[in-house]
């Protein structure tokens, strides 16, 4: 959870495509955990660590549960599993042995559901419809735009 200051550019999207309505781990090269339209990637003891914290934050949760804590009653946030000073047992936990530096936006062949793959460092996101990539650029282009504006303050 942030602190918004502002928000520069809100927009709808349409609804969410079949396709990413599912959660999966595959093995690959490395290995990804997909979430609707978001895939991170791993190391095996990087999934690992992250497996854990899941697990330790469904008994976390399922502790407040029990104790009457009902969603959006909070506004602080509760850490119920994990760590948020160290990613265990990786040693450099800011650096990502994979892709560290990338940012990169694919067209993906026709034929594939996903049209569209924004990388992220680790992270990947999905768009599989041209009204979803067109408002998310328009969107982006907006907010850059008010962000400049933002700065010249």
């Amino acid at each position: 959870m942030g602190k918004i200051e502002k928000i520069l550019v809100k927009n709808n999207l349409p609804n969410r495509d079949l396709h990413n309505s599912r959660v999966f781990v595959d093995v690959a090269e490395n290995i990804h955990f997909h979430y609707r339209e978001h895939r991170i990637v791993f190391s095996k003891d990087e999934f690992l660590s992250f497996a854990k914290a899941i697990t330790d934050g469904a008994e976390g949760l399922k502790k407040l549960v029990e104790k009457g804590y009902k969603e959006m009653n909070n506004v602080d946030t509760i850490i119920v599993g994990g760590s948020q000073s160290k990613f265990l047992p990786v040693k450099e936990p800011t650096k990502s042995k994979y892709f560290d530096n990338r940012i990169q936006i694919e067209k993906q062949k026709d034929g594939q559901c996903d049209i569209i793959h924004i990388h992220y460092r680790d992270y990947r996101l999905v768009m599989c419809n041209k009204e979803t990539w067109d408002i998310f650029c328009k969107t982006i282009i907006e907010a850059h735009k008010n962000m400049e504006e933002e700065w010249k303050k």
